[in-house]
């Protein structure tokens, strides 16, 4: 997912510990997500992380983004807003939004009221969450994983390099599949983490080891 290049600088140094309201849009179509948070960092990672996962809460968001791929999204921050005022902020921006162009499922700000997940949605959210790709069952017996899914699963098992370390929003986690790889899906640098792993520099960018 891309970010606004209007924030300048990193999107860790523009969002970590700030807050505010955002969406995530379909640039082509212009429909959007909206949401709010306290940490828009930490936020966007997390939208990420389920988006490429598979396990976004919101299907619709969920569905245009396995339809469209991650190129075509873009979040960007609509109004810096202290904490106490999230709510109320979201729900305006909600309010001027119409339900063509918005991927929210709930029509309240922060509410939960009157969504339910599917029973699919909860099984696979918790499959995900527990990394069992060989739950899925047909009459009761377990289907043998897939080659793909051997193959990712021996993958996952295999040890990182590098000591586990610790985002700036306190995530703890491993420097997977590789360091250039995690280094540019975080907007971190090389240099910067090996004299983090190295002992010479005790944080980079907000991040430590664990």
């Amino acid at each position: 997912m891309n970010v606004d290049t209007n924030l300048g600088g990193s999107a860790y140094k523009a969002l970590a510990r700030k807050s505010g309201i955002y969406k995530i849009s379909h640039t082509p179509s212009g429909k959007r997500y909206i949401g709010s948070t306290a940490d828009l960092y930490r936020r966007l990672t997390q939208h990420r992380a389920r988006l490429r996962a598979g396990i976004h809460p919101n299907n619709p968001l969920q569905n245009a983004y396995n339809k469209y791929g991650e190129g075509e999204f873009l979040f960007t921050v609509l109004a810096w807003v202290g904490p106490d005022d999230l709510l109320s902020e979201e729900q305006a921006w909600l309010d001027r939004t119409s339900k063509e162009k918005c991927y929210n499922i709930l029509n309240e700000a922060g509410s939960c009221r009157g969504f339910t997940l599917s029973a699919a949605t909860k099984r696979k959210i918790s499959e995900k969450m527990k990394g069992n790709r060989n739950a899925v069952c047909s009459g009761g017996r377990k289907t043998p994983p897939s080659t793909e899914d051997r193959a990712k699963i021996s993958f996952s098992k295999r040890r990182s390099p590098y000591p586990q370390v610790k985002s700036p929003s306190g995530d703890l986690m491993q420097v997977r599949p590789s360091l250039s790889a995690f280094c540019t899906e975080h907007e971190l640098t090389r240099q910067g983490m090996q004299l983090l792993f190295s002992g010479q520099r005790k944080h980079h960018k907000g991040w430590t080891l664990a």
